[in-house]
């Protein structure tokens, strides 16, 4: 199973004036995926910097346990790692 979650969205407008409107276009449309990406980076490292401060959730799935003792042991192994 895999989790996904939206880290960032951004959007952002530029305004370029040129003699040729598709080169003003182009440049408006460079200008504002400039901005955006930056915006849409800084929310990226924002989340990243807040997992290595407060760790991140994990889900484990042990399969082929097939002895009783086996399994305490994966148990008490698991106990000793920081919550």
């Amino acid at each position: 199973m895999r989790d996904s979650r939206c880290v960032g969205s951004s959007q952002a407008h530029g305004a370029r004036v040129h003699i040729s409107a598709n080169t003003a276009g182009n440049q408006a449309i460079a200008q504002a995926s400039q901005k955006a990406m930056e915006k849409l980076l800084d929310a990226i490292i924002k989340d990243w910097q807040n997992q290595q401060n407060n760790g991140i959730t994990m889900n484990l799935t042990v399969t082929g346990v097939h002895s009783f003792r086996l399994k305490n042991d994966l148990i008490q192994t698991f106990r000793r790692f920081p919550t």
